[in-house]
């Protein structure tokens, strides 16, 4: 955070930093999954491929993005491409990180039981002055000026610092949690003792 506000004002930023970081977790956390049945199938095509052929391949595909192969050794790596899945479970917003969180609420679900209960709260952000001091550009908070901003200045500020939005519930969500449900506390929430 700077005090300027100088990444959280800029509208493409976050979309850039999270490009960004699902590269670079692609790069450092990729692995490939096949079918039991077909592993030592794989194995051998994978053996028998000359590695040089796949350094060509990307060359000849990226020139020409609709190339098809046309030499025995490029089927036979278009082949092996083709019978194998690539895993990026830390990736951030890949299907496979997706149907992992999936696949762990169904095991809490199954481990626990069904939601007794639901809630859904959405605090209003352009009426919270916690909110509009995160979106605004002066240093102190002063309750009084926020609370005289007008509605359109209020609209304003929060449309163009989403940034401040997140943050503000980010920190309503984690109060809630901590005092409202007292989550791994001594004493019970307001609803009673919280399983999960």
């Amino acid at each position: 955070m700077y005090h300027d506000k100088r990444f959280q004002m800029d509208s493409e930023f976050a979309l850039v930093a999270f490009n960004q970081e699902q590269i670079t977790c692609g790069s450092k956390a990729g692995a490939f999954l096949s079918q039991k049945s077909k592993f030592q199938k794989l194995v051998d095509l994978a053996l028998g491929v000359d590695q040089s052929v796949f350094g060509r391949l990307a060359e000849k595909l990226i020139a020409t993005p609709g190339a098809k192969p046309e030499t025995p050794d490029e089927v036979a790596c278009f082949k092996l491409l083709s019978e194998l899945d690539m895993v990026n479970s830390h990736v951030p917003g890949s299907v496979t990180a997706k149907r992992y969180q999936r696949n762990e609420l169904w095991s809490l679900l199954s481990y626990i039981g069904a939601p007794t209960w639901f809630l859904t709260f959405a605090p209003a952000d352009v009426k919270h002055p916690l909110c509009l001091y995160l979106a605004g550009q002066e240093g102190s908070y002063e309750e009084q000026r926020i609370t005289l901003l007008k509605q359109d200045e209020r609209w304003r500020l929060i449309a163009n610092n989403a940034v401040a939005s997140a943050r503000f519930f980010h920190f309503i969500v984690k109060i809630f949690i901590d005092e409202v449900l007292r989550w791994k506390r001594e004493e019970p929430g307001l609803f009673g003792e919280t399983n999960a």
